[in-house]
Formats: structure tokens, sequence, C-alpha cells
């Protein structure tokens, strides 16, 4: 039947209408079009691959320029460089939402994209040069994924917002506070970028706003969740890891309160000192507490050896040769790395533990064995220990060494603020002169503000106290509300005497009565 089926003809002269717009194009229309060669499509091929390589790896080469010259010892640890590798795979992956999100008329959706999630988590685990670094390689991504301006300008902002919330933080509830923060500070960047290139409407405005806070509330909560396994998985030190181990319920500092109480209060006030000291010169507070806190660790296995532990008992180094004690001592650093590694406490923080006396001399045990032998080799005399690698862990040495010598110190006369000054040099300078503090990244600048740090503190803690003649006196008592009327005066206290060393009670005479009190 085909084959019977005759050939139509179809002649198109020049300037005669082959089919009016609307019309439905039938085989002649399509063969006439196409041999005259009217029918040119333009092919959209987007960008390829080899420029979307080459513009990626642009970008990465670019932050790790600026960070080889802005953050050089992020170089020199292997755990990190992997780090940044996987917060730059990331980046990609989060750049590429938007596209997927994006419709014809949801351009607000891209306004999801978690590209502050970099940013917290480039905080977290690395620094605020290197978060606000990583805005480079996510605006560049973004633009290859995208080639929207809108979005390219957000993601790099969204990026660095985070970076002055977190920086900051000192307690779990600061870090959540942060990322409501930067959720808010998001919401107002996204609606003006909507405003600015999309030519949107207040409606749409709204709605970008509204998309970049809900993003920002995911993403910083998400990245806290990739922290936690990040630093578990590559042993870390971050932030949250610190505000984790000072926390003092933590099972080690328990350990340490009830085996040696006087250790811990010691390493309490240790805390506080290299805490502040830190602040003083920008190195990290958080880091320095936690190193104080749990450098004395190892004393939990003979807490007896150690004088602060020494309430009421003989000290029992006096039967002991010199260079025994000296051994026994030396050895709490090595007992506390290894309890350090049964509790998972961080290397970090273990390196306060490894780092707080370096090889310092101890010299009491020393200057007792010169005595005897003039000729005895002091490096038998020295903690078993490194010097400290950064100044975290330096401030956490010279701290440990003041706080000792400025109790041994009240101990013996009334501290004044010269005699602590002139204390706090002394040591310092002794550790300066003894090269402990050779690799600790100190400046001369850092130690004067250091001192004058360790000064302060010191004096206000050993403040003088208004005395309080003829304490405590006869007793003053009132009636309690109810009581009856008429009873009698209470009988005035009885003051025991001080028991002697041979048990017997000693008269202490009535003038150093009040004395004793204060």
């Amino acid at each position: 039947a085909a084959a019977g089926v005759e050939d139509v003809a179809r002649i198109y002269g020049q300037g005669d209408t082959i089919v009016e717009a609307g019309d439905l194009l039938t085989a002649v229309h399509v063969q006439a079009i196409t041999q005259l060669g009217l029918y040119d499509p333009v092919v959209e091929s987007g960008p390829s691959r080899l420029a979307i390589a080459i513009v990626g790896a642009i970008a990465v080469l670019l932050a790790a320029f600026f960070l080889w010259r802005l953050a050089p010892e992020q170089w020199a640890r292997p755990q990190q460089f992997l780090l940044l590798g996987l917060l730059l795979i990331l980046s990609a992956f989060i750049s590429r939402l938007p596209e997927l999100l994006v419709g014809d008329d949801s351009h607000m959706l891209g306004y999801l994209m978690p590209a502050v999630a970099i940013g917290f988590m480039a905080a977290i685990l690395f620094d605020a040069r290197t978060a606000v670094l990583m805005a480079v390689p996510m605006a560049a991504f973004t633009a290859v994924s995208t080639s929207d301006v809108a979005f390219i300008v957000y993601a790099g902002i969204a990026t660095v917002i985070p970076v002055a919330f977190v920086s900051s933080v000192a307690s779990r509830r600061q870090l959540r506070l942060a990322v409501v923060s930067s959720a808010a500070a998001l919401a107002p960047v996204a609606g003006a970028l909507e405003w600015l290139f999309e030519s949107a409407s207040a409606g749409d405005v709204l709605r970008a706003a509204g998309f970049a806070a809900i993003g920002g509330l995911i993403a910083g909560f998400l990245a806290q969740g990739l922290v936690a396994f990040l630093e578990n998985a590559l042993g870390i030190t971050t932030s949250l890891a610190l505000l984790d181990l000072l926390d003092r319920n933590h099972p080690a500092l328990r350990l340490l309160e009830e085996k040696a109480p006087g250790t811990f209060n010691h390493s309490m006030l240790v805390g506080s000192l290299a805490g502040r000291a830190a602040r003083a010169i920008g190195a990290d507070p958080l880091l320095a507490q936690a190193a104080a806190w749990y450098h004395d660790l190892g004393k939990t296995e003979n807490p007896q050896y150690y004088v602060e532990n020494q309430f009421g008992v003989s000290n029992p180094h006096d039967e002991l040769p010199p260079a025994r004690s000296a051994e026994i001592i030396r050895r709490h650093v090595t007992d506390g790395l290894r309890l350090a590694r049964q509790y998972r406490i961080p290397s970090g923080v273990a390196d306060g533990i490894r780092m707080h006396h370096g090889t310092s001399l101890m010299r009491f045990f020393y200057n007792q064995a010169h005595a005897v032998d003039p000729d005895v080799d002091p490096d038998l005399f020295r903690h078993d220990g490194i010097e400290p690698r950064q100044k975290e862990m330096a401030i956490v040495m010279l701290s440990d060494a003041v706080e000792a010598a400025a109790r041994a110190y009240a101990q013996h006369e009334d501290p004044t603020a010269q005699g602590i000054v002139d204390l706090v040099d002394s040591i310092v300078q002794e550790k300066v002169d003894d090269h402990q503090l050779a690799f600790s990244q100190l400046t001369f600048g850092d130690l004067t503000a250091v001192k004058t740090e360790l000064v302060q503190a010191l004096v206000s803690y050993y403040h003088t106290r208004v005395p309080y003649p003829g304490f405590p006196g006869p007793r003053v008592s009132r009636r309690l509300p109810g009581a009856r009327p008429g009873l009698p005066e209470p009988m005035p206290p009885v003051e025991e005497a001080p028991v002697g060393g041979d048990g017997e009670a000693e008269e202490l005479p009535a003038a150093t009565v009040s004395e004793a009190a204060e």
C-alpha cells in the first residue's frame, strides 16, 4: 500500500513562509527547514572537565600557598595535612548542593548550602587563619559548580562568619551559642545577596534569609559531630576535647583529687596561672589550662614522696640518699604518660606531662649530693623529659615553677609584691639560662607579658589579710525565733591547748592564742 502512494513535492521560493509560529510541524516542514539550512541549534555543553580541574587546582594551590606562608606549622604534621585534604574534598561536595536544589522558581533554596560547616570545622580543627583561608577554595568550587555570583559570594562569606564566634569559645554552651549566632548572621547576608543579584521581591528576600539561617543551624551542629569523629580518628586535640578535659568530673582528675589532694590543688592553681598567661600573649588558654591540670598526674603513684601531700607526716626523703630521691621524683613523668594513655588524654595535653620540667636540674637533691661529693654528675639529678616545643607548654613549665616557689616563699615569710616580682624574675631567668625555653617559640616580649601576668596573679592570691585582734574571742549568742525567755546563757567555749610531740597538751601563752587562730 505504501508503494502505491505517490511522493508529493512542495517547492518553497524565496520569501515564502514554511510554517507559522504555533503551527504543528510536519515531516515536510522539518525536511524543508533542514535542506534550506534554517535549523542551527545552539548546544550548551557547559564547562569542560579540564577547565573544572584547572580552576579547582588553582584554588587548592592558592590555599596551600597562603597556609605555607601564614601557618607553616600546619605542614609539619601529617595528620593536619590529611585533615586539610579532607576539608577541601568536603568543600567540593558542598559546592554542588545549590545546583541540585535550585529550580526555575526556587533560587532561594541554594542558600541551604552548608558552607558555614567548613568555617566551623577549620576554626576548631586548625585555627582562625586557616579557617579564613578556606573561603578561597570554597568560593572557587562554588563558582565552578554553579557560575552563580550570589552563591559564590555567599559561600566565601559563610565560610568566614563562624570564625569570629568559634575562636573564643571556652565552654560547650558558648559553642552552641556560636552556632546560633552564625546562623543569625547568615540570614541578612543571604537576603541582601538575593536582592542585589537576583532583584528578588521582598518575599523571596525573606525566604532566602530563612533558608540561610536553617542551613547555618543544621551545618553548625553537623560540623560538631564531624569534628568529634575526626579528632578521635586522627588523634587531634581540639577545643571540644579540651573542654571535656576541663570537666572537674573527669576520671583522671578525680583520681588525682583522691590520691594526691595537695597535688590536685597545686594543679588547679597552676592551671589558673597558665590560662591567664596564655591569654596575655595570644596563645591557647584552654590548652595551657588543660595541660596544667594534668601535668602532675603521675604523682598519684607515690603521692607521699611529694611535699604538697605531706601533711602531718614525716618526709620520707629524709631517710633516702639524694640519688634515690631524684630517681623517685623523676619517675612521675613516665608514670604520668602511662596514665595519660590509660585515660585517653590527647597527646597535645600529655605534652604538659612530658615538658613541664623539661630537663631541669633537681637542685635540692643535687646540692645535697654535691655537699658530699663535689664531683657528682649533675645529669643524675635532671628530670626525664624534653624541653617545651610550644608556647603553651613553656607557660605551664613557668607557672608550675613559680607557684611552687611562691608557696614555699609564703610559708617562710610574709610575701610582698616586690618579693614576688623578684621570685618570678629569678625563676624565669634560671629557665632561660638552663636553655629550657630554647625551643618554646616564646619571644622576649612574650616572656615579659607572661611574667607580668604571673606576678599579678600571685600578688592577688597572696594578698595581705586584715588581722582580727582577739579572734575568736567570747562566743556571742542570740535568741532563736520562738525560744523561751529566761534560758541560761551558753557556757563560754573551752579553748584546747595544742598537743606536743609526746602526746601531752602544751600550754600556749594567752598572747599567742589570737595569732595561732589567725
